[in-house]
C-alpha cells in the first residue's frame, strides 16, 4: 500500500559520516572495475548546475523534482531529471496555474556531469 504524496519531501542528514558510509557502500557494491580487470560503466553521482535546475522549478505548478535512474541503449547509467506536481505526478505535458494545458512539453533533462569523471573531493565522493 502506498502512502499519499505530499508535496514536502526529503530530511537532512544527521552528519556527513552517515551519508558518507552510504555512498561508500554504494560504490562497494557497484565496483568499477569487474572481477576480470576490466572497467564497468558505472555512475555515483550526477552534478546539474542551478541554473538548469532551476528552470524545472520555473514551470508552472511544479512544487519539486524527482531524478529517474536510467540506462541508455548504451548501456550506460543517467540520471533523468523531471518537474513534479503537487498532485505527486511528474510534468510531462505543461499546465497553466489554472490546471489547463499549455500544448507545451514539460521539461525533461539530463547529461550533467557524471562521476566517476568529475567527481567531488571529500567523504561522501571516498576521497
Amino acid at each position: 500500500m502506498s502512502t499519499p504524496f505530499t508535496a514536502e519531501a526529503g530530511k537532512f542528514f544527521p552528519n556527513i559520516q552517515e551519508a558518507a558510509d552510504w555512498t561508500k557502500t554504494y560504490r562497494k557494491e557497484h565496483p568499477q572495475l569487474a572481477d576480470d580487470g576490466t572497467v564497468k560503466k558505472v555512475l555515483y553521482a550526477t552534478y546539474f548546475d542551478n541554473d538548469f535546475l532551476q528552470k524545472f522549478m520555473e514551470q508552472p505548478r511544479c512544487v519539486g523534482l524527482r531524478f529517474y535512474q536510467a540506462v541508455d541503449a548504451n548501456k550506460e547509467r543517467h540520471i533523468i531529471v523531471v518537474g513534479v506536481d503537487s498532485d505527486g505526478n511528474d510534468i510531462l505535458k505543461v499546465k497553466d496555474n489554472n490546471g489547463q494545458l499549455t500544448g507545451e512539453d514539460g521539461l525533461v533533462g539530463n547529461w550533467g556531469h557524471r562521476c566517476p569523471d568529475h567527481c567531488s573531493t571529500g567523504e561522501l565522493a571516498g576521497n
